[in-house]
């Protein structure tokens, strides 16, 4: 059973303005998004950046992420669904966010791999991302839209599992 003594509860109004709620999501975002630059410099070392389909150990990584982000937040504070939910998307927002400005200054540097990214991205057709700043806003809409899927998968663990205690 819960012990909802300890905890605090936030409504709407206090939940944007509540300061250790945005501390729990941007550490955890933080922590996300160093995962997936380790990664990412782990697949450079191996030479696997080719390997696009990789990148979806990213989400593996958000969601082991959110998960422990909303296991934190509800030690100390009473949310409902929603509230829980876009916290967990929040996480997944500033951790595709970093990344996104990580592999911008990356394709900076690394001419021969944004060529690649920029030839491949999207099927490399005519819609195909041109620039390093492109590509990055792609990574950071398609991190986005999987972060709602992510978070979604998280809330019902949440709600199937973890809320029956």
């Amino acid at each position: 059973m819960k012990d909802y003594q300890k905890q605090i509860e936030i409504n709407e109004t206090h939940f944007l303005s509540n300061r250790s709620l945005k501390r729990t999501i941007i550490i955890h975002g933080v922590l996300a998004a160093i995962s997936y630059i380790a990664f990412f410099l782990i697949m450079r070392a191996f030479n696997l950046l080719h390997v696009t389909e990789l990148r979806f150990v990213n989400y593996a990584i958000l969601g082991f992420v959110s998960y422990h982000a909303l296991s934190d937040i509800r030690k100390t504070a009473r949310l409902n669904y929603f509230q829980d939910f876009g916290a967990a998307f929040m996480v997944g927002i500033v951790s595709f966010l970093l990344l996104a400005i990580f592999l911008y200054i990356y394709l900076m540097i690394d001419a021969s791999f944004s060529e690649y990214v920029t030839s491949t991205a999207m099927g490399g057709g005519d819609a195909s991302p041109t620039s390093p700043s492109e590509i990055s806003i792609m990574l950071f809409f398609e991190g986005s839209a999987m972060s709602a899927v992510i978070t979604l998968c998280v809330m019902q663990l949440f709600k199937r599992f973890l809320d029956k205690e």
